[in-house]
């Protein structure tokens, strides 16, 4: 009767008491491991540096910080790596060329010569300059006359630790620009020559064929080693001297006054002065009869013409003497 009256003579205190039993009823009916509504929007607390588990995320840059030990030029090296696995694996990849041979060991400064031996030894370096193996796959040999240069190069080489494939290799390379470079040479001396001598063609006209036979006379007449250091001697821009019509003529004219039997006779002919006189002998025959082809028929005029040469010829060959 008592809690009756009191209720209808305070409804707020009423209507509290049905809200908190209201409130009380939703917190029972809450299902085991949910949270009550009223804790919906509760954040978990932060946790501290003390409190973080082995599980938990580091960040991109700690790991680098943390590896590097406070070294920034190493921070900027770990940089290069997107994650710690990379590093791992840019380690072993580094342990396979190690195992494999791939990774020498440098050679130390100033090496003992036991040093130097087994660091050679252990790079696949002869112990010697002439061990080097020299024999080439594509036929190569080097001269007798180019030994003396080869050996040198290959004493250098050796000196500077060069593997048996670097030195191979540069010699090839040697022996390749140089045979272009005669190539080059060879085409030019030819093209020289011809452009030479289709002037001198054009020069001497009917007298071709005979001044080279008398220049070619001359240069048979000389010393054997003459002959040759003049056939490969070479103007200042680097032509061969004998291919320059300035000097073919100079030669041509140095033959005949040498020797001017060689104007009328080939350089075959043993005893050019005799076969003058000979053929002069056969011509006079001629000459003494009227009905002969000195004096008619086709060849006349080539016979005439072939007896005043001879004469001259005599006459400067009797001027010598």
């Amino acid at each position: 009767m008592t809690d009756q009256n009191d209720t209808a003579a305070n409804p707020d205190a009423n209507q509290a008491q049905q809200d908190d039993k209201a409130n009380d009823a939703e917190t029972t009916d809450a299902k085991p491991g949910e949270k009550p509504d009223g804790d919906a929007d509760a954040k978990p607390a932060d946790k501290t540096d003390a409190t973080k588990g082995v599980g938990d995320t580091e960040s991109a840059d700690d790991w680098r910080a943390r590896i590097a030990g406070g070294d920034e030029k190493e921070l900027k090296r770990l940089a290069r790596f997107a994650s710690e696995a990379d590093v791992y694996k840019a380690y072993r990849e580094l342990e396979k060329k190690k195992s494999s041979g791939e990774l020498k060991t440098p050679l130390p400064e100033n090496p003992t010569p036991e040093q130097l031996a087994e660091w050679r030894k252990d790079n696949g370096i002869p112990e010697a300059p002439d061990k080097y193996d020299l024999q080439f796959d594509n036929g190569l040999v080097i001269g007798e006359q180019d030994k003396p240069l080869i050996d040198e190069f290959v004493t250098k080489m050796h000196g500077e630790n060069a593997t048996p494939s670097q030195v191979k290799a540069a010699i090839a390379s040697y022996y390749e620009i140089l045979g272009k470079q005669q190539q080059e040479i060879a085409e030019s001396d030819s093209s020289f020559k011809d452009e030479s001598l289709e002037g001198l063609r054009e020069e001497w006209g009917g007298d071709f064929k005979k001044n080279l036979n008398a220049v070619n006379g001359l240069l048979q007449s000389l010393p054997e080693e003459t002959r040759l250091a003049f056939e490969t001697a070479r103007t200042a821009d680097g032509k061969l001297v004998g291919n320059d019509p300035a000097i073919i003529k100079w030669l041509a004219q140095t033959a005949y006054e040498i020797n001017p039997a060689v104007t009328v006779m080939p350089n075959s002919v043993n005893n050019p002065g005799q076969a003058i006189n000979d053929e002069i002998a056969s011509l006079e025959a001629k000459v003494a009869d009227k009905q002969s082809d000195y004096w008619k028929g086709p060849n006349a005029e080539k016979n005439q013409a072939r007896y005043l040469e001879l004469l001259a010829a005599k006459e400067k060959i009797a001027a010598r003497e």
